[in-house]
């Protein structure tokens, strides 16, 4: 591991990354300022002249081409503002964060941790009765080798469109600034509104679904893939890319609906981490207390 990272002037072990960069307020506003003109810009642009669209793109849906490009705003502003700031070998760095080696024991909590939390609360629907609904137990176990065999991870626009620039570069940025919980929350608001639009246009995965649950489920997954991105390393892809994968792939598959039961109990998983001190192990080792380069070009190792 690289010296200049290996220690940190509280004499704490650093288990994740966080970028020390000196101008990271003025990279995080670009960031934001892009995501959301793409989103909301576009976006706006395409509710207001909805027919002309679907004459050019066809119906609007979460795969539709226009769709999926303002899916892609984090992305597209992360992967510009990395070239930008850092130059092709910082974006070399950013891709080289997301195949970081991790300990089998993590990838195996990475990997399951989603479907786990599913499954508990696919077993209280069926023992209790309540909210049977909205949970399916055959697409649940469908959903499963769609994820190896299937080809979503391509087709769902938002696991490689959102990630890259959620956790691959706001998130290590705002840890820069912020502690794990302050950081989660300011990117999970923003990851919330960045969906606002979608809510208002007819056809997308979030149109009709109730905007109060739905806030409750996305900061439940921020924290959840925060916590994965603390103890892999800073890897985005396991920690975001791959969590963003499973989740919508049961979604899409119609194994739970977006509602009080499956964001209560991704928040009773978050409560859980936090009881283990999931989010303070390394208290206080954000941005200028950690000895770190100011590139994304070395990052530690994960535990």
């Amino acid at each position: 591991m690289n010296t200049n990272i290996k220690t940190a002037k509280r004499d704490t072990k650093i288990s994740y990354y966080v970028t020390n960069r000196p101008h990271v307020v003025k990279e995080l506003v670009f960031f934001f300022i892009i995501t959301f003109a793409i989103m909301y810009g576009l976006g706006g642009l395409g509710m207001v002249f909805r027919s002309h669209i679907e004459n050019i793109f066809g119906p609007i849906s979460n795969n539709n081409l226009f769709v999926m490009i303002l899916i892609y705003a984090p992305t597209i502003a992360g992967l510009t503002l990395t070239i930008i700031f850092e130059g092709w070998s910082g974006l070399v760095a950013l891709f080289k964060r997301g195949v970081l080696f991790i300990k089998p024991k993590w990838l195996l909590i990475a990997i399951f941790i989603i479907p786990l939390v599913l499954l508990v609360y696919g077993l209280f629907t069926y023992l209790t009765g309540i909210g049977a609904s909205s949970f399916n137990w055959i697409a649940y176990f469908g959903t499963f080798p769609l994820l190896i065999f299937s080809l979503n991870i391509f087709t769902d626009a938002a696991p490689i469109g959102e990630e890259l620039g959620w956790r691959g570069y706001a998130l290590p940025r705002l840890l820069q600034l912020h502690s794990p919980i302050v950081a989660t929350s300011i990117l999970s608001v923003f990851w919330t509104v960045f969906h606002l639009v979608a809510f208002l246009s007819e056809g997308t995965n979030q149109f009709g679904m109730s905007f109060i649950w739905f806030t409750l489920f996305v900061f439940s997954l921020g924290f959840i893939f925060t916590w994965l991105y603390m103890n892999t390393g800073g890897n985005w892809i396991v920690s975001g890319v791959l969590q963003h994968y499973i989740i919508d792939s049961f979604a899409i598959n119609g194994a739970f609906k977006v509602g009080p039961g499956v964001s209560i109990s991704l928040g009773i998983a978050v409560i859980i981490i936090f009881l283990f001190k999931g989010f303070f192990e390394n208290a206080g080792m954000h941005g200028s207390s950690a000895t770190l380069t100011g590139s994304l070009a070395d990052a530690p190792d994960a535990k």
